[in-house]
């Protein structure tokens, strides 16, 4: 059983192909947002109950890879 995205929905196919992803994504947002994070963790308060970048990191950023790997490890190969 396979499913083309590509071909169920036109749009996703439109979207990977226009300068918005990934020109526009990674250098025109990704790359602000990533840099405002990393000034977060640098200068905001060192525990994690004060600091929200620390607070995202470790307690939701890791349990949701720990949790989304088992589901999307299959999808990632197939890429």
């Amino acid at each position: 059983f396979k499913v083309n995205l590509l071909d169920l929905y036109p749009g996703l196919r439109t979207f990977l192909q226009s300068d918005f992803f990934p020109e526009v994504l990674n250098h025109g947002f990704t790359k602000y947002v990533y840099a405002a994070f990393v000034i977060l963790l640098f200068i905001g308060p060192q525990t994690r109950d004060a600091n929200f970048g620390l607070n995202l990191f470790w307690a939701w950023w890791w349990p949701g890879i720990l949790l989304t790997y088992p589901i999307l490890g299959r999808l990632w190969c197939a890429v």
